[in-house]
């Protein structure tokens, strides 16, 4: 049975390990640690046993070359978060204008349908609220008018490790409340529309409604529509209430990303995180070998 691949919701595989993800799809596997079960997994990687690829990234640069010969073999799309938010919550995240031309470049070779763009967090510090999330919205839906059919949001659901990571970072989080959140998806909803986008929202319910969508962020319908041989139902696999994903293989890891983005909800730690990427070699066969103790692994 061929599976869905996520690469990945857990860190930036294109952004930061484009090397390695490109070596085990030549060599047509990986292993991955799954973190609720505690054990190694062996997934295949060859053509025709990957139904779909769903790539996650704030940075396609390192992997842009790569896409047309990725897909003359994988079926693929890109979930791009492209949020505008200033340094102080995004230190190490490419500028936004040039997330832009990554997406469009998509776009321009593979079709809309295959770029779909994130705004994803929406969160309120400091540094702005509601007027200055909807001028940042503004400004990249213009922008990405006619490149992209799809936008998916969120509100950031304070985790521990967000409430530490903002105040390590001195941001002031403001909460909205379930109405203020309806009233601001529903004009981002309206918004969205007038640039030719469906809104929806991940793992947010409360905010759906006439504008806003449910989001299925790993899509077999949209795997389907570019041309993946998925059978007509896939199981579906939510990761938390809300989520409206299809079954997929995530082959990233936790505590991997160096981004540094302080509302992260995949890394316990950046200093970890940074250490850890600085450990990472290409050739390893799983991402999270630099997290997981040899001595832990099930696989070889």
């Amino acid at each position: 049975m061929s599976n869905i691949i996520s690469a990945s919701r857990r860190t930036d595989v294109p952004a930061f390990y484009s090397e390695w993800f490109l070596r085990r799809l030549e060599e047509g596997f990986c292993d991955y640690w799954q973190p609720f079960a505690h054990q190694w997994f062996q997934v295949s990687l060859r053509p025709e046993e990957v139904a779909g690829i769903v790539l996650w990234t704030k940075n396609l640069g390192p992997l842009l070359p790569s896409l047309p010969a990725l897909r003359q073999r994988y079926v693929f799309y890109v979930q791009f978060t492209i949020t505008g938010h200033p340094p102080q919550l995004e230190p190490g995240i490419v500028p936004t204008a040039e997330a832009v031309e990554q997406l469009r470049q998509v776009s321009r070779q593979f079709g809309p349908e295959a770029a779909v763009w994130r705004f994803d967090p929406i969160v309120y510090t400091q540094y702005g609220g509601p007027t200055e999330t909807l001028g940042r919205f503004d400004r990249i839906s213009e922008q990405l008018e006619g490149y992209t059919r799809r936008c998916v949001i969120s509100f950031m659901s304070p985790y521990r490790r967000q409430q530490k990571a903002f105040a390590q970072a001195g941001l002031q989080h403001t909460e909205p409340t379930s109405a203020e959140r309806r009233e601001m998806a529903a004009d981002l909803g309206a918004r969205a529309r007038a640039h030719g986008m469906e809104l929806s929202a991940c793992c947010n319910e409360d905010v759906l409604g006439e504008m806003v969508t449910k989001a299925h962020c790993v899509d077999a319908d949209l795997l389907r529509a570019l041309g993946a041989d998925l059978p007509h139902k896939v199981s579906p696999a939510p990761s938390r209430k809300g989520c409206g994903c299809m079954k997929s293989i995530d082959i990233g890891a936790y505590d991997l990303c160096p981004g540094g983005c302080a509302y992260c909800y995949a890394n316990q730690d950046h200093d970890l995180a940074r250490r850890n990427w600085s450990r990472h070699s290409p050739h390893h066969h799983a991402l999270a070998e630099a997290t997981i103790p040899r001595k832990d692994r099930d696989l070889e």
